[in-house]
């Protein structure tokens, strides 16, 4: 199974087109050890072949042309990629689904770049499904395409990824519920019902090792614990340093875990609570332009190495 990082970043990306911050600053103008990054995205696929696009970030269209360039070196026409178009058709998509852990704009708004396919896989939990419905993103969409919605289940079932015509993808995914909220755009009753936000499991067919993708969490709990295995691979929210990171630099009162993100840092953070988890590689992505692991070489960075952790970049490329 084949993983690449189209990008590694939070909402807004870094540099933040408003923010001056100095790693926003620093990315700007090409400063050593602090690589821009897009928005949270990954695509995975069985064979090198076929992807999966796990979450659509509102920099998908340059996501997308990388990925298309590093399929055609690797000798694979991106044309033929599942779509039922002979390889020489001016137009085709090299994702063959879109898989969603949640309904956030940074992880949903690079839909709409998705609109000129005429048709669209979609696989998302039925709170996801309704909150985009709700939000009127899947309405303009279907105005363009052809949405196949898939209904994501949190019953702990494997679910086997097809295509628009019912062929197999070579990947299951099982999904679970972690901690966090609905976005803030949602209009509900006040409560936080369940498949607003998921972590999934990701394994080729009939294969032991796989990915764990959680790129959203405000906890660690017994569900994400279980989920990783001795041989997986291991992608974690890594949005904040800091539960105050955004108060101590002046942006704005609210703390990482009132956003529903578990920092890294601290007593109680990802770092410390999982320096046991079992995963043969793992790595922090979804991090917001604040936070200080994004410099290379910094205190913060020099943490998460020694403790065995990568900070996941644009392009990166992962097998499991």
């Amino acid at each position: 199974m084949k993983i690449r990082v189209l990008g590694a970043a939070a909402g807004g990306g870094l540099p933040q087109w408003n923010c001056h911050c100095r790693n926003c600053s620093d990315a700007r103008r090409g400063a050593a050890g602090v690589l821009p990054r897009t928005q949270s995205s990954i695509a995975v696929s069985s064979d090198g072949r076929r992807w999966v696009l796990f979450n659509a970030s509102p920099d998908l269209r340059s996501q997308t042309e990388s990925l298309t360039r590093s399929v055609s070196r690797s000798g694979t026409d991106p044309g033929s990629a599942g779509t039922g178009v002979p390889p020489a058709t001016p137009r085709a998509s090299v994702f063959d689904a879109v898989f969603l852990t949640d309904a956030e704009i940074d992880h949903t708004a690079g839909l709409l770049l998705l609109r000129e396919g005429g048709w669209l896989v979609l696989y998302a939990t039925a709170f996801v499904h309704g909150a985009l419905r709700q939000n009127g993103l899947l309405r303009t969409l279907a105005a363009y395409l052809q949405i196949d919605w898939r209904e994501v289940p949190l019953d702990g079932a494997a679910l086997e990824l097809r295509d628009r015509a019912g062929d197999r993808l070579g990947l299951e995914v099982t999904a679970f519920a972690v901690a966090g909220d609905p976005p803030l755009y949602h209009q509900g009753n006040g409560t936080s019902p369940a498949g607003h936000t998921i972590g999934v499991r990701v394994t080729g067919a009939n294969e032991a090792a796989g990915l764990v993708y959680v790129p959203g969490t405000g906890d660690v709990d017994d569900a994400l614990l279980s989920s990783v295995g001795a041989g997986d691979m291991l992608l974690l929210d890594g949005t904040f340093w800091a539960d105050d990171e955004l108060a101590g630099m002046g942006i704005s009162q609210r703390r990482a875990l009132d956003m529903g993100h578990l920092p890294i840092g601290g007593p109680n953070g990802s770092l410390t609570r999982l320096r046991d988890i079992s995963a043969s590689r793992r790595a922090y992505i979804h991090l917001n332009n604040t936070n200080p692991v994004l410099r290379e070489g910094s205190p913060e960075r020099r943490a998460v190495e020694a403790a065995g952790w990568e900070v996941a970049y644009d392009g990166m490329e992962l097998d499991v």
